[in-house]
């Protein structure tokens, strides 16, 4: 007897009828086989339908020739309404931010798409921008096009962006000597069209525009002869002039006793068909490709459910991190609180990219049945559904999708199929060739002609994988040294970092189609760029200082190391050469090839797009720090001055270690005198200290909490302060069992001012002691801190609890020696051991003393003016000259003297005579007037 066919045989079965379907399909035209609409000829169909010349966002404008503004972003839709959002959320004054777009208002793809019927395909939770931040609550679970748009208007409002509309950039070039853009744009207002050029600087500038947004349409013979007689319009120019009704009140009845052509059925035209079939004669819709469509199951807002799910500060954010864990098949984001058709979809993954696991080339193959395993049960559910709805058979089978969940977006609705069943909806299926070509009266396919009244192109928008933002954007972007970002753009090792920026374009951000993040909800990926572009922008202003001007730009190597973590994934993509055309692979052929090098992978298509989960965790893995200090760190250079032995400078180094950041060191004395430290006016006594330009550090605390607060560097917890506790407390009882070899009469004299355990009558009788101390200490770490799965303290990152509580253990086993103490071998202490061997290891070079006073010299302040808080308790003014030591130091010891020049409740800053600045912690220090001669 012959066994049951499991899902895994069936679908083997139908990739074969999958290649059959593609294969018929294809044209080595590909993205040439269309024409968009800003081609000579086609640009009436381009017109603006909605822009109001009346509208004061519109006729006033806040740029005119010679304007300085700091920060220009390049659209007005979601994406630019959101980068300008949370750039405002940021710190950043609203009157600095303005996007630009040609449209008249703010919406983007919501602006000009007003079809009837447009609608979110992703539930509006999830999709609509700022829900939290305004308070807004959407309609309905998939909200409606008009409803978006006013929410993009009312975030607007509400951060306080300003449009410059009706406007199109020209080109941008970066001015190397002044630090700064120089933009020049063009004007276009009323009817006719005026039109005036000019020039403003901007101090960075953003790129945010969608990428869809210029329509086109098939490339056919006799287009001139049809428009000339027959009206033809976009779905995204609809034309209610002519159709009647509104986008809110779609009553098309000025299409009665009308034949309507609509060419294409994706998920635009599965919007628009219900709406043409209630209304015109007859509708004929042109089909080259079916598509999965599944039920949407639309439901209004109930309250209750709203108040439930948006109970938690941060509810938005948790929610789309939800949506983009299960649609692209990823593990550990809890149960699905969407719960609809995309998160039932997990096998999409094939286009979006997953962190579920690597693919290496020796699993492509057992990859490419698993995915087609996993997606079969939706698309035959998908199949079956039609046959459920569409009576008559024929056009059930035409209707029917033969492709992978990966291939192509999918759609939902719950009237598109049942379109079909009425009389006046007929399909013209032309099983994947496309039509003949247009005529004067109609549209023409396998030689029948069809007479039409009005021919609607449902075609969807320019997506050409070989064009570079700029061409996308149509202006010319010139970087440093005048080159091109399309020259860039074609060169052999040219790719981007986390797809938001690219090395020789200062102070420029966008949503680059190499590299970057992607979701079946944009809003979701965008968001994520949009808030670590302010994060470094914003951190990178606090280094510098406020009114300081400065540039962010990626490194070479940032770039490299990013297109080598996305090429590590590009097997993911191994089904899209199963795909039928369409804008995911280019439509031919030569575009749905692997990448097969590290930088092709964050070029080309398939993988030119990655998972949004890979940005969060290079992000992580490459540390925010670094991201800035690839940026911007030539002004504010990182000097650390202390000795090998040192446990806490071990600490310091370590954290820079962690973060990648170039630094240098100033090797010190282990005992005083310290000359170079003197000749910068620094008497204080203890090490290290950490230079950022011209501000030095005391007292690790201090450096640590710096570096954690500008670069947030390691992840961090609520537990840290006692991980850092406990770290403290193992240092002090390792002070009780320092060898008598280091114990040399200078070391003591050295030491006892600062160690008072170094007064002890009889230190050695402390040692036993303090090694019992030790292990216990040692035995705490190893049952309880790393007793997780993890190699490190709560995982397997390092993280701010790992460097706090274990900074000592290498000290004790190594410079104390304790390694050949009985009870501290390997065997005793084996994860410990395991722990601190992967710890980061610095890498850094040693500088002279003269260049350490030109590397200063030279150098800015880093850090931001504090003042001098009025009401802090010990009273002094700002300018008084005061001593401060250690509290737990023998008192005039060794005492720094500076002049006071901030103060507040976590730090006291001393400007000394050298013209540096020194920091000191207000905790375990002592401040108080220097007395007067």
């Amino acid at each position: 007897m012959e066994s049951a066919k499991t899902p895994r045989d069936i679908s083997e079965a139908l990739l074969n009828r999958y290649a059959e379907e593609r294969d018929k399909r294809l044209k080595h035209s590909g993205v040439k086989q269309y024409v968009n609409f800003r081609s000579q000829g086609l640009q009436d169909l381009d017109k603006d339908p909605w822009v109001d010349y009346n509208d004061p966002r519109v006729n006033d404008p806040p740029l005119k020739d010679g304007t300085n503004i700091k920060y220009l972003i390049t659209g007005a839709g979601i994406n630019g309404v959101v980068l300008g959002g949370r750039l405002v959320e940021a710190g950043i004054s609203s009157k600095d931010v303005v996007c630009v777009d040609i449209a008249g208002g703010f919406g983007g793809t919501w602006y000009y798409n007003r079809y009837p019927g447009v609608m979110c395909d992703v539930e509006g939770y999830c999709y609509i921008p700022f829900l939290e931040e305004t308070g807004y609550q959407p309609r309905h679970k998939y909200s409606y096009g008009h409803e978006i748009r006013r929410q993009i208007e009312r975030c607007a409002d509400h951060f306080g962006i300003r449009g410059q509309f009706c406007t199109s950039i020209d080109s941008q070039s970066w001015d190397e000597e002044k630090k700064l853009w120089v933009v020049t744009m063009t004007r276009s207002v009323g009817a006719p069209s005026t039109s005036e050029t000019f020039t403003v600087y901007a101090d960075f500038v953003m790129i945010s525009g969608a990428p869809l947004t210029v329509p086109k349409m098939p490339y056919l013979p006799g287009f001139e002869k049809l428009h000339q007689k027959k009206h033809v319009f976009h779905s995204a120019r609809w034309d209610y002039e002519y159709t009647g009704g509104t986008q809110e009140k779609p009553d098309l009845e000025k299409l009665q006793g009308k034949r309507v052509a609509i060419i294409g059925t994706g998920a635009t035209a599965v919007q628009i068909v219900p709406e043409l079939a209630k209304w015109a004669d007859h509708v004929y819709v042109v089909q080259r490709t079916a598509t999965h469509v599944g039920p949407r199951n639309q439901t209004e807002t109930d309250p209750q459910y709203w108040a439930k799910i948006t109970s938690k500060k941060g509810w938005q954010k948790k929610r789309r991190l939800v949506f983009d864990a299960y649609v692209s098949n990823s593990k550990g984001y809890g149960p699905d609180l969407i719960n609809d058709g995309w998160t039932a979809t997990p096998a999409g993954s094939g286009f979006l990219g997953s962190n579920s696991r690597v693919v290496a080339p020796n699993d492509v193959e057992e990859h490419i049945k698993d995915l087609h395993t996993l997606d079969f049960p939706r698309t035959e559910y998908l199949r079956k559904r039609v046959d459920e709805i569409v009576k008559e058979k024929n056009t059930a089978e035409k209707l029917k999708a033969w492709y992978g969940s990966w291939c192509k977006r999918p759609s939902f609705h719950d009237e598109y199929l049942q379109a079909f069943n009425k009389p006046n909806v007929t399909l013209i299926d032309t099983d994947g060739k496309g039509l003949d070509r247009y005529t004067e009266n109609g549209i023409q396919y396998d030689g029948i002609e069809y007479d039409i009244d009005a021919l609607i192109l449902a075609t969807g928008f320019t997506v050409d994988p070989d064009l570079d933002p700029s061409e996308k954007s149509r202006m010319v972007i010139k970087g440093r040294g005048g080159l091109t970002m399309k020259e860039y753009w074609h060169l052999p090792d040219a790719g981007t970092f986390l797809g938001s920026t690219m090395p020789g374009f200062p102070n420029l951000f966008g949503y680059f189609n190499r590299g970057a993040p992607v979701s079946w909800n944009l809003t979701s990926t965008m968001d994520m760029l949009a808030t670590l572009v302010a994060s470094i922008i914003t951190k990178a202003q606090k280094q510098v200082g406020q009114g300081q001007r400065f540039v962010i730009e990626a490194s070479k190597e940032a770039e490299h190391e990013y297109g080598l973590e996305v090429a590590k994934r590009a097997g993911w993509f191994a089904v899209l050469p199963s795909c039928t055309p369409g804008y995911f692979n280019g439509e031919a052929p030569e575009h749905r090839t692997l990448a097969t090098s590290p930088l092709k992978s964050n070029l080309h298509t398939p993988s030119m797009y990655c998972s949004s989960s890979l940005v969060l965790s290079t992000h992580k893995n490459l540390n925010r720090s670094r991201i800035l200090m690839d940026f911007a760190m030539a002004s504010a250079p990182i000097i650390a001055f202390d000795y090998d032995m040192s446990p806490y400078g071990y600490k310091t180094r370590t954290l820079l270690a962690s973060s990648k950041m170039p630094f240098q060191r100033s090797l010190q004395p282990i005992v005083i005198p310290r000359p170079i430290l003197e000749s910068l006016s620094i008497t204080y006594r203890r090490v290290p200290l950490l230079a950022i330009g011209k501000d030095i550090y005391c007292d690790s605390s201090l450096i640590t909490s710096t570096l954690q607060e500008k670069f947030d560097i390691l992840p961090t917890s609520p537990a840290d302060k006692a991980y850092e506790a406990f770290g403290i407390a193992l240092f002090e009882s390792v002070l009780k069992v320092i060898p008598s070899a280091m114990l040399t009469p200078d070391a003591i004299k050295d030491r006892i001012t600062i160690f008072q355990i170094l007064k002890h009558p009889d230190y050695a009788s402390l040692r036993p002691s303090g090694l019992a101390e030790v292990r216990g200490k040692f035995h705490i770490i190893e049952t309880e801190f790393l007793a997780g799965p993890g190699q490190y303290i709560g995982g397997d990152s390092f993280t701010l609890a790992d460097l706090h509580a274990g900074f000592a253990v290498d000290f004790a086993l190594k410079v104390q020696g304790l390694i050949n103490e009985p009870g501290f071998s390997q065997h005793d202490f084996p994860r410990i051991y395991e722990w601190i061997s992967k710890w980061p290891k610095a890498e850094f070079a040693e500088m002279s003393p003269e260049q350490v006073h030109k590397t200063i010299e030279s150098a800015n302040y880093s850090a931001q003016e504090i003042g001098v808080d009025s009401m802090d308790p010990i009273g002094i003014a700002e300018g008084t000259e005061i001593t401060v030591e250690s509290a737990d130091a023998d008192p005039g010891a060794h005492p720094q003297k500076g002049k006071l020049v901030g103060l507040d409740g976590k730090e006291a800053v001393l400007q000394l005579e050298s013209g540096v600045r020194l920091h000191f912690p207000r905790v375990g220090y002592v401040m108080k007037e220097a007395k007067t001669r």
